[in-house]
């Protein structure tokens, strides 16, 4: 891998896996269907997390061209809150809200099981030197592993 015109040596470090839904208000037209196709989900803006934006699991998901990208968690689940478009997102995020009934986990018809588990990597550049703050969190991130 090059960057900034310097090869560069990567190391990756499994943390743990996190479970992804995709999910909607529950007032919103997709939480209506008993089942969602893909291409009821492009004629519905789909709100995504700029970081996720390069890393979207299936290529089904590539063909929506209603989309907006927002920086952070807590501004995605405030959208999906308002009812502003469907989302894929941490089931650990929407936990609360889906009980309440307040969001809903969309059932999609090409798969039956909707939620999946990724795994969740730190990827460290062997070549830099960390400093406190990075070889804290290494150390910590070391000591537990994560599985939400």
């Amino acid at each position: 891998m090059r960057e900034n015109g310097s090869a560069q040596r990567r190391r990756r470090a499994a943390l743990g896996k996190v479970t992804l839904v995709n999910a909607a208000h529950c007032d919103h037209p997709l939480s209506q269907l008993p089942s969602v196709q893909f291409a009821q989900l492009a004629d519905h803006l789909q709100l995504l997390l700029a970081a996720q934006s390069a890393h979207l699991l299936t290529s089904e998901y590539l063909i929506y061209p209603k989309k907006w990208y927002v920086q952070s968690e807590a501004t995605l689940i405030d959208l999906l809150k308002g009812g502003l478009g469907w989302a894929i997102v941490p089931k650990r995020l929407v936990a609360s809200q889906v009980a309440s009934g307040e969001l809903k986990e969309l059932s999609l018809e090409a798969y039956p099981f909707t939620e999946w588990t990724v795994g969740l990597d730190l990827i460290l550049n062997v070549e830099a030197k960390p400093g406190a703050v990075a070889t804290w969190l290494k150390s910590e991130l070391a000591r537990t592993r994560v599985f939400v």
